[in-house]
């Protein structure tokens, strides 16, 4: 009886192994390992960011929804989902299966604005090409990074008139910086949807770049740059919400530590509130302001700082 359990554990243990294996490896009917979108379709896949379909296909060539692009916008990016977000658009209503998604993309994608003041998403139009330049580059924060010229895109493609005034320099960064190309006759197509397997191989692109992006675009440890530990701005709701808001904010404390190191000078800033209504201490918060190695001496530890910083919680003096 031994040898027979041993060998029922086996089997069953052989099934669960193997159908781990199947669920992980999301091979797509459609999508054979000589598809031009193979690699990328698979990576993403299995690292959650995008879906196939309920019946094992992927559908590379059909073009991506604006719905589809939130999703996996707020999935590549983990943007917060934020359980209590009231309703923005007219077209897309709490209960919505994508509600939460949309409202995280919300600020990124570009909304095409009804007569009358009514905001609609329209979640089942494709995403343009040029729409999805603009909201990677905005959730990249690429506004921040060395800019190509003025005359970049007049110079790389014969249709650069039919891109939107308004996401010209979104294309022109997004295109800079390797994220979308033209096609093999100098075109851009932006006002093109863009496919299933398009977007796959442009994130897959990102994931590759990552490091890159994060040491070269906008580097998390630049001189005079703040870092909030701790902490939430006491005006976060209209930063998320409004991409034009610039309000500056300041935040005061007391030096409690400095560090020395090669690319990582920082002094350490810490302020204890109080409640107002039973005066309990309430948790510190910190931040971490790196700054040139030969600026550090003008810090002392005990003393106490005002930081200034803009949307982007770069800092913009220091008192």
């Amino acid at each position: 009886m031994k040898p027979l359990r041993t060998l029922i554990i086996f089997f069953f243990i052989f099934l669960l192994v193997q159908k781990s294996v199947l669920a992980f490896s999301n091979n797509y009917i459609d999508v054979p390992p000589t598809h031009w979108a193979f690699g990328a379709i698979q990576k993403l896949s299995q690292a959650g960011i995008i879906k196939g379909f309920h019946d094992n296909t992927f559908k590379p060539d059909k073009k991506t929804t604006r719905e589809q692009f939130a999703i996996i916008l707020t999935n590549f990016f983990n943007f917060k989902l934020n359980k209590k977000a009231c309703q923005t658009f007219y077209d897309i209503r709490p209960e919505h299966r994508s509600f939460l998604y949309i409202d995280a993309a919300k600020s990124f994608i570009p909304i095409h604005y009804k007569v009358g003041f009514i905001f609609d998403f329209n979640p089942d139009q494709a995403i343009t090409r040029e729409d999805a330049a603009h909201a990677i580059v905005a959730a990249l924060e690429l506004a921040k990074a060395q800019q190509p010229d003025k005359n970049y895109l007049t110079a790389k493609f014969k249709d650069y008139q039919s891109i939107s005034p308004t996401l010209r320099e979104s294309v022109a960064a997004a295109v800079y910086y390797g994220i979308l190309k033209g096609d093999n006759k100098g075109n851009f197509r932006a006002k093109a949807g863009l496919r299933r397997g398009e977007l796959s191989v442009i994130f897959d692109n990102l994931m590759q770049r990552d490091s890159i992006i994060k040491a070269g675009f906008y580097p998390a440890r630049k001189p005079l740059t703040i870092q909030f530990i701790n902490f939430q701005r006491p005006d976060y709701q209209m930063v998320h919400d409004f991409p034009d808001y610039n309000q500056e904010q300041t935040f005061y404390g007391k030096i409690t530590s400095k560090v020395t190191g090669f690319n990582n000078s920082h002094f350490v800033i810490t302020h204890q509130i109080y409640d107002t209504d039973d005066l309990s201490l309430r948790e510190p918060k910190t931040v971490y302001v790196y700054v040139e190695d030969k600026d550090l001496a003008r810090f002392d530890d005990g003393e106490w700082v005002f930081v200034k910083y803009d949307r982007f919680n770069n800092v913009i003096s220091i008192k």
